[in-house]
């Protein structure tokens, strides 16, 4: 397969997930996910177990975010601990050596809230991290490109939405340490 075609496939897996969690198709959600880790060269078992965990984060962040409505905000972190408890489950299995969990729990809690400067800043702490101090640059461009889909996604501009996924994929490959987590 060619790399264009790989970035835009694991891109279309990426951006299905946005969608499907929107509708609360959370199985759909969890073979999307399983589907970009088998792409990445994970095993079938390791890729079926992350599919699972994130499609239950999306789940533990949905109900955060109704705690948070009804301004409930210890039962709002709570659910949030479950689903940082989500994610190094996916950082073992991946057997992921730098921890970034925590960061794509605050972002994906910030989104929520609609706090431009912190979703920022744990995107970017994300996405820099793995990559040392060499990955500054490289952080930026996928902290950048990640918010960019997101801000498609908002505005259901599905099409818009890949192709900033397509690039940060392009990226995420071009450099095997970065480990995805959903």
């Amino acid at each position: 397969m060619n790399q264009n075609k790989k970035y835009q496939e694991l891109a279309e897996k990426h951006s299905n997930i946005y969608w499907l969690h929107d509708q609360e198709n959370f199985e759909d959600l969890a073979k999307n996910a399983s589907l970009i880790y088998q792409s990445l060269g994970y095993s079938s078992q390791q890729s079926l177990e992350v599919g699972q965990l994130i499609s239950e984060a999306y789940q533990l962040s949905d109900y955060a975010e109704l705690k948070r409505i009804n301004n409930n905000i210890e039962a709002e972190k709570k659910y949030y601990n479950q689903v940082k408890d989500k994610f190094l489950k996916v950082e073992t299995i991946l057997n992921i050596p730098v921890s970034i969990a925590q960061y794509q729990v605050n972002w994906w809690m910030y989104f929520r809230h609609r706090h431009w400067p912190l979703i920022t800043l744990n995107l970017f702490l994300q996405h820099s991290l793995p990559f040392g101090l060499n990955g500054f640059l490289k952080g930026g461009y996928l902290t950048y490109y990640l918010i960019q889909a997101a801000l498609a996604h908002n505005k259901r501009d599905k099409l818009n939405c890949q192709l900033k996924l397509e690039k940060y994929w392009e990226l995420v490959i071009k450099d095997t340490r970065y480990p995805f987590i959903g």
